[in-house]
């Protein structure tokens, strides 16, 4: 759950479908504030006056669409995440969005995953923003120590010069350069210090690809001290998988520019129940380019958060992580993507209402009527009228028609409690609206077709 408000840009066109996202992102407990926009140049100018903190685009308006909008985030604003929100979406077109720069992608009629997607987008964006600062402070320090080593080469050069010209003056010399190396070994010093400061494993290893160095983040993160790894090769101590080890290895062989990160989990006794999970980064040495240096994050910690928004599942007001729990928030998701009778069973109390009312919500037919219906309530001699309506003089006291139960959902959703004490009689016609999708009126011996927005009811025994 975010703490701070979140800057969302909204790129639609249907002003329900952006209440519909902000409710549920009010629901995942994200505060935030947000602007909707549907042009090009509107979106340009909230992307740099405004400053988002992330972006929600549909991706097929009309003019200005997500495909654009990602374009132009990439170019503007290339740490800004954005999230594809659409109605429907192939595998294709999900490529072709997360190619171009899209972090994920949300179905509008999945919408309870926006929030989940969201608080991991903001957690991909801090982490690349940590690792941007963490490789400009590294790349920092490496020109700083080459422009210290070409200074001091320069010294030493008119140092020679000296010795070989002012023969006398070698005693001085001597001095000279005694200071010299001194003032070298401080600076080296200094980077060992700098290198041990950082939260980021660094390890050298030399064109044999033996260790040379590691610095006490990967110590800690390897769970061994530099006299156990230094002069041994890598793949004798990283812990890890032969599998992860040929990845590396494919890497290490690979060109400079086309390497990328490679996130695996490293694997000893010494780790603990809880596994580390680390991503490395493998770059030329600047100044021996057949030397390498591995950069170790660990995102041990990222991964757990993400296995536990992953893991956390509320439907509606159903609340729960169990395997049975998330068998039922399945049947509901199916349930919902269809027009068809259901039949919900269950011991009194085990809130077979809740489990109508979730497939409604998350139904296309959200938001129209739900009408929940105790039978037992219901009299003997008024059940029939009051389920399928009633013609004018049908029976004493009948003035005027009645509409049926049915009609007066409104395409919306019927719910039927303790079924089993309507009489058999009434059971009988109430079947026959569920096959046949037609209803007599008490009083007449004309069958009427149900309307085609009449969602069938959900029925509870």
């Amino acid at each position: 759950m975010m703490s701070e408000s979140l800057r969302i840009l909204i790129l639609e066109d249907n002003t329900a479908d952006v209440e519909l996202m902000e409710r549920e992102l009010r629901n995942a407990g994200i505060v935030f504030c947000s602007r909707r926009m549907e042009t090009r140049e509107a979106f340009f100018q909230a992307l740099h006056h405004w400053s988002p903190d992330v972006i929600l685009a549909d991706y097929t308006l009309p003019q200005f669409d997500a495909m654009k909008a990602i374009a132009l985030v990439q170019k503007e604003a290339p740490l800004i995440p954005v999230i594809v929100v659409t109605g429907t979406i192939n595998e294709e077109t999900a490529v072709e969005c997360m190619k171009a720069g899209a972090v994920d992608y949300v179905l509008k009629d999945r919408l309870l995953r926006l929030g989940p997607a969201v608080e991991t987008a903001m957690i991909a964006k801090q982490i690349k923003i940590e690792n941007i600062a963490a490789k400009k402070a590294l790349q920092d320090s490496h020109e700083i120590l080459e422009q210290q080593v070409q200074k001091r080469t320069a010294t030493l050069a008119e140092m020679n010069v000296q010795l070989i010209q002012e023969n006398e003056a070698r005693t001085q010399t001597e001095a000279s350069l005694h200071d010299a190396f001194t003032l070298l070994e401080a600076q080296h010093g200094n980077l060992l210090s700098i290198l041990n400061q950082l939260h980021i494993g660094t390890v050298f290893v030399d064109a044999n690809e033996s260790i040379t160095f590691l610095n006490k983040t990967a110590q800690r993160l390897f769970h061994q001290q530099t006299s156990t790894m230094v002069g041994r090769h890598w793949e004798q101590v990283f812990p890890l998988h032969d599998s992860d080890k040929t990845r590396i290895r494919a890497m290490l062989e690979s060109p400079d520019k086309n390497r990328t990160k490679i996130s695996v989990q490293l694997s000893s006794p010494l780790m603990g129940p809880i596994p580390s999970k680390v991503d490395f980064d493998i770059q030329d040495d600047p100044s021996h380019p057949q030397q390498k240096i591995f950069y170790v994050y660990d995102t041990t910690e990222v991964h757990h958060l993400r296995h536990l928004v992953k893991n956390t599942v509320q439907v509606q007001d159903l609340v729960g992580t169990s395997q049975l729990m998330q068998l039922i928030y399945q049947h509901i998701h199916d349930l919902a993507r269809v027009d068809s009778t259901v039949l919900i069973e269950g011991e009194t109390g085990t809130e077979k209402e809740l489990v109508a009312r979730a497939i409604r919500e998350t139904s296309h037919r959200q938001g129209k009527p739900f009408l929940a219906i105790n039978c037992a309530g219901l009299t003997d001699t008024l059940v029939a009228s009051q389920l399928f309506g009633h013609q004018r003089g049908a029976f004493t006291g009948a003035f005027t028609d009645q509409e049926e139960l049915f009609e007066a959902a409104k395409g919306g959703t019927v719910f039927l409690d303790e079924i089993g004490d309507i009489p058999l009689s009434v059971q009988t016609s109430l079947l026959r609206v569920l096959e046949e999708r037609q209803i007599t009126r008490v009083g007449s011996n004309t069958p009427r077709p149900l309307m085609s927005v009449c969602l069938p009811p959900l029925i509870m025994i």
